[in-house]
């Protein structure tokens, strides 16, 4: 008999509007493409790596809230909360890279190589940098006493933001008002987060839908290819 693996749920609580978003759509139709896999066809591995993709829309999502909270001025402008979220994010991007390159992964591939993660390759100098701290806990040689890390993700520096169209931010009336000019920062702009020194930029908003759609493409492949071993 067929062993399986019982699995609690992994896809995050979400609004109407966030479940009726692409991601979230097409995580759920990968959570019912998992049902039926076999602890022999690697139902651990892949529920696992399923997982990680649903902790990215999870950080997401909270990035998102925190944002529009902002806007709202529900809290102030410059609390560090969606930058937590981002340094949670892109920790789930270096686990997943991880999750790629597994001995699991490399068997199911054999000379099927899936090609499609740039934009995890793209993002894991942030990993790299600050999320896994090794910029200033163990630097390469050379790089010793950098701060790019803290600088990218970090507390030290401003604020960096890139504006959702060219000239969109309008001309604030006076007399002026501090919060009111932070939240529309967010209103009108997009958080940035960039590694100094290089063209490395990390925009969660625009990012997201390119990087979530790469992994479950690459997770919908690993399904197929799972499936078609042995059940038991």
């Amino acid at each position: 008999m067929a062993r399986y693996w019982a699995s609690k749920p992994s896809l995050p609580s979400a609004s109407a509007e966030e479940k009726s978003t692409g991601e979230y759509q097409k995580l759920s139709e990968l959570s019912e493409a998992l049902r039926g896999i076999t602890i022999d066809q690697g139902a651990p591995d892949i529920v696992g790596g399923f997982e990680m993709i649903c902790a990215l829309q999870f950080h997401y999502m909270n990035f998102v809230r925190i944002i529009d909270r902002k806007i709202e001025r529900l809290i102030p402008h410059d609390t560090p909360d969606e930058r937590f979220e981002a340094v949670a994010y892109i920790g789930r991007v270096g686990q997943f890279d991880y999750f790629t390159k597994s001995a699991f992964v490399a068997k199911l591939r054999g000379t099927d190589d899936f090609e499609g993660l740039t934009w995890a390759a793209y993002l894991l100098p942030f990993r790299h940098k600050y999320s896994a701290h090794r910029d200033r806990d163990k630097p390469k040689k050379g790089e010793e006493g950098s701060l790019s890390g803290e600088l990218s993700l970090g507390a030290l520096g401003g604020h960096l933001f890139t504006q959702k169209s060219a000239g969109a931010i309008p001309h604030q009336a006076a007399p002026y008002d501090r919060e009111a000019e932070g939240a529309r920062q967010y209103e009108w702009s997009n958080p940035a987060y960039e590694i100094p020194g290089t063209s490395k930029l990390f925009i969660p908003q625009l990012h997201h839908p390119y990087l979530i759609d790469e992994f479950i493409q690459f997770m919908s492949w690993l399904i197929q290819a799972a499936k078609a071993l042995p059940r038991e």
